[in-house]
């Protein structure tokens, strides 16, 4: 395995989880906006983001630091990405990419280890 370390995620206003949550859902189709009264005086709002196939997810409270709502049904997912998503995108490319190649050296060194290792062997 090679000694380079993940890269970091770096980003304070979104979760990485968040944001590929959100980043991976596809087309958007629909939005409905949601709220519900907690108590007499306090409710909590909500988004939810619909695709084509009536999959749902509720879009996360920070959702707007790293998305757009562009609100044109015309445009693709109705979503675009800011500038900081924009760099979120780079930085989920980075990592995904360093999973990648090190998923390769693992199994180069298990194979490696593998040849070494008989099943015969006595260990002391």
């Amino acid at each position: 395995m090679s000694d380079d370390k993940r890269p970091v995620w770096g980003f304070s206003e979104m979760s990485e989880a968040d944001f590929r949550k959100v980043h991976e859902f596809g087309v958007v189709r629909r939005v409905e906006s949601k709220s519900r009264m907690t108590s007499e005086d306090a409710s909590e709002q909500w988004l939810e983001a619909y695709r084509a196939d009536a999959k749902c997810i509720v879009m996360p409270r920070n959702w707007a630091c790293a998305f757009e709502f562009t609100g044109n049904w015309y445009n693709p997912g109705m979503f675009k990405l800011t500038y900081l998503g924009e760099r979120m995108a780079a930085a989920a490319d980075a990592i995904d990419k360093w999973e990648r190649k090190n998923k390769a050296d693992r199994a180069a060194y298990e194979r490696m280890k593998a040849k070494f290792e008989a099943p015969g062997d006595a260990k002391m």
